[in-house]
């Protein structure tokens, strides 16, 4: 080894572990004060004070724990695991071109600060933004890229749905002074996007991949559920709509996890 080299090793690991360091403690902010966590919880522990909420509870908390602070969790736990990152920030993205598009100032700039909070760790761990190897792109599997083609299309008529919801002046909830109808809206487009992630993943062979359909298809079981349960609350898809997302998440997970992976980046 190169006096070079040497130098450039410590330099490499110091750079990994202030990554890994900042995804963590971002991971935390959006779990705990950003309430992803709280909101994710108000189900499970039966809050009262927010039974008209459960739904759109749910979607912030999802949104926020579940395609947020896990993924910046995973790379914090291991940062060969970079393509947890790219869902994380493509969760942010979601949140931010809907803040846009609905003008939604608070909402644009909570989605900012989540693609920020990707971004940097994925600079500082000397990652580009994408694998080198697109070649390779070709050999998507071919039924979980069939979901998500079919997440996304879904995520469209979710947020149709949702604008419906806000003109009908649905019962809503707000953290931060953000309405949570117009985050459930991103959190659509956000399980879209990370299933698409997690199919690029399988294709490229990037680190983690069969771990990384997780936070999508968590998300659709954990929220068709709640919407089966409570089929009438403000932002619920209904019994049917509800059972249509536990099927799309246990498939998109089973395709996903028991086919054939390429070598690993």
């Amino acid at each position: 080894m190169t006096a070079h080299a040497r130098e450039v090793a410590p330099q490499a690991a110091a750079s990994h572990w202030l990554a890994r360091t900042v995804a963590a403690i971002t991971a935390l902010l959006w779990s705990v004060p950003f309430f992803g966590l709280v909101d994710l919880l108000v189900v499970p522990l039966q809050d009262a004070g927010f039974s008209a909420h459960y739904v759109v509870e749910t979607s912030w908390g999802l949104l926020y724990t579940a395609l947020v602070a896990w993924p910046l969790m995973m790379f914090a736990v291991r940062a060969r695991w970079w393509i947890f990152l790219h869902i994380a920030g493509a969760s942010g993205c979601a949140v931010l071109i809907v803040g846009l598009v609905g003008r939604i100032p608070g909402q644009a700039v909570a989605g900012g600060l989540v693609v920020l909070s990707a971004t940097g760790p994925l600079v500082m761990s000397m990652r580009t933004l994408w694998p080198a190897a697109r070649p390779r792109l070709r050999a998507c599997p071919a039924l979980p890229l069939v979901l998500a083609m079919v997440a996304g299309i879904g995520s469209v008529g979710h947020a149709a749905a949702v604008v419906a919801a806000i003109r009908s002046d649905a019962v809503d909830d707000n953290t931060w002074g953000l309405m949570h109808l117009p985050m459930q809206a991103a959190f659509g487009f956000a399980v879209a996007a990370a299933a698409f992630i997690a199919v690029v993943a399988r294709a490229v062979g990037a680190r983690g991949s069969r771990l990384s359909v997780l936070p999508a298809s968590v998300s659709a079981i954990w929220f068709g559920s709640v919407c089966a349960l409570y089929p009438d609350l403000a932002g619920s898809l209904g019994v049917f709509g509800g059972i249509v997302l536990i099927a799309w998440g246990l498939a998109f997970a089973a395709t996903a996890l028991l086919g054939r992976a390429s070598p690993a980046m």
